[in-house]
């Protein structure tokens, strides 16, 4: 029990310092719960034997994904936002449009990170402050990106069930309060996936995990359960809620105006789910660790599915920029042309 509380307040003292697991297990050797605790092949070797060349090519696989989208996510939405703040009209949407892909942006520079990461075999070099802030970054860019296409669909039921009143509110101020909102409601959720990530020193490497002893396994299954409600449930939930008023409101009418640009958001939202539902499903059977499934399958699992996440951010401003009639318009052969001549 001394040991116990020596531990945590050494902890507290000095959060910075990565957490070694052979100090882990021997402060905890005379407690009861020792069976329960880190165990060398589940965390220090994260991703399988050494030998197992299925492994390697998961991370080498999930290492190029993330180098494709540190390579093409900052000058795809960069190149998307200059078109967007200085080619286009300011409306209700482009501001929405404005904050998804400069959220892209940002999350896309972190992509160097993690793209070392994976291709050194999950060994983490770059400390501990920026294993908590890398995290944080992924986290911050999903619920940013479910809140905004949320706040799309909201925005076109409310636009078809009430038109005439809510275009008069409907101005680009509006956006910009709800996206202020929304931001610093993601921030706010984020803070959890700040703190309880951390580096854990092993013999040859250094992983970047969530807490790891026992008792840190309700911290983990909570950020978990917190994600998937936030980041995917409630944004599904209204999503879905939005598509059956606006559908029921033209079969009434036996009418239909889904133009290009609301087609634009409904493919963006579906990428999203695609993209991000993976991931929490092996969060969610990483946060049971349950005996049924080999932990190696679970981990491979964990860093395929994470690196198909991060594909949204190259994704949704292509799509952007191939569909939206608005863009194209902008950005056509034509009008290069015509600024030549």
């Amino acid at each position: 029990m001394i040991s116990r509380i020596y531990w945590t307040f050494s902890f507290l003292w000095n959060p910075e310092k990565p957490q070694s697991v052979s100090f882990q297990v021997k402060k905890m050797e005379n407690n009861s719960n020792l069976d329960h605790a880190i165990t060398w092949e589940k965390y220090c070797n994260i991703t399988g034997k050494e030998d197992n060349h299925h492994v390697h090519v998961t991370s080498v696989l999930s290492a190029v994904i993330c180098a494709l989208v540190f390579l093409l996510g900052p000058p795809v939405n960069g190149f998307v936002l200059w078109i967007k703040v200085f080619k286009m009209e300011k409306k209700y949407r482009t501001v929405l449009y404005l904050h998804l892909f400069f959220a892209g942006f940002i999350f896309s520079l972190f992509q160097l990170l993690d793209m070392v990461y994976f291709a050194l075999d999950v060994h983490w070099p770059f400390g501990s402050f920026m294993c908590r802030l890398n995290n944080a970054i992924f986290y911050l860019y999903m619920f940013v990106s479910a809140s905004i296409l949320t706040l799309f669909s909201i925005d076109y039921c409310i636009v078809v069930l009430l038109p005439i009143r809510y275009n008069f509110y409907r101005t680009t101020r509006l956006a910009s309060t709800e996206v202020l909102v929304i931001w610093i409601f993601s921030l706010g959720a984020t803070v959890p996936y700040f703190i309880f990530k951390n580096t854990y020193d092993c013999q040859k490497s250094s992983k970047c995990l969530y807490g790891v002893l026992h008792d840190e396994k309700v911290q983990y299954q909570s950020i978990v359960t917190t994600a998937f409600v936030l980041g995917i449930l409630i944004p599904f939930l209204i999503i879905i809620s939005c598509i059956v008023f606006t559908g029921l409101f033209y079969h009434r009418k036996n009418s239909s105006r889904y133009t290009t640009s609301l087609k634009l958001i409904f493919l963006i939202q579906i990428c999203f789910f695609l993209c991000w539902i993976p991931h929490h499903v092996f969060s969610f059977l990483s946060s049971m660790t349950g005996e049924s499934l080999p932990n190696s399958f679970i981990d491979q699992g964990l860093i395929v599915t994470m690196a198909l996440a991060l594909l949204t951010a190259c994704i949704n401003p292509l799509m952007y920029a191939f569909i939206c009639p608005d863009f194209k318009k902008v950005f056509s052969i034509q009008s290069l042309f015509a600024k030549i001549h």
